[in-house]
């Protein structure tokens, strides 16, 4: 009988030993009798046959289990404007991004919608990820924007906080009084860090 050469698995795969020729009896090394075997772990398979005239042969052949590699992207996030986010997929042989790239990493920006990529390691063996890359809509992302703070100095809603306007680097922020006169002023962005005591103005730094 002959079983071959070494055999390469990765997790989730199985291999079916099937002899060209066909015997009277056979025995595989966990004393199974029939006339394949079949595997999905690293072990050391043995098949010993007789054929009809009790003569026997017998043959070995090494499996090994190679694990799946690992390979993830980070959660779903959003890319405003001219931001762009890196996304490196691990350190593996070979990458097929569904935009088309190769190479790793690679480099996304604001649109990109669900980017996928299946990598392959240095066993054949193969993983995916993929990430979805949301609209940049201010409406959605920053929700309900506060009209009240308490500035009283109780480290409690001290300032005027507007929740993930980080995603909107250069953002323009205008606050009105009731009267329509200007009461606080931010360009380039907003640090949440707005008392109310004063008319500011300025550009993503602290006050």
């Amino acid at each position: 009988p002959n079983l071959g050469d070494e055999i390469s698995l990765c997790e989730g795969e199985t291999h079916t030993f099937t002899l060209a020729e066909e015997y009277a009896v056979y025995r595989w090394q966990d004393n199974s009798i029939a006339s394949t075997y079949t595997t999905s772990a690293s072990e050391k398979v043995y098949v010993e046959v007789f054929d009809a005239y009790g003569c026997s042969g017998s043959d070995t052949a090494m499996v090994t289990l190679y694990n799946n590699p690992v390979v993830d992207l980070g959660a779903d996030t959003v890319i405003c404007g001219a931001n762009s986010l890196r996304l490196d997929a691990g350190n593996f042989v070979s990458y097929d991004w569904s935009t088309g790239e190769t190479g790793n990493p690679v480099t996304l920006y604001e649109g990109a919608g669900t980017v996928s990529v299946t990598v392959t390691d240095e066993h054949g063996c193969q993983a995916s990820d993929e990430i979805v890359i949301r609209e940049c809509d201010p409406e959605t992302l920053l929700g309900v924007i506060p009209n009240t703070f308490t500035p009283n100095g109780d480290q409690i809603h001290d300032t005027w906080e507007i929740k993930k306007i980080y995603l909107f680097p250069d953002a323009s922020i205008k606050v009105y009084d009731r009267w329509g006169r200007l009461v606080f002023e931010a360009d380039g962005g907003y640090n949440n860090n707005w008392n109310g005591t004063w008319i500011a103005k300025a550009k993503n730094t602290d006050l």
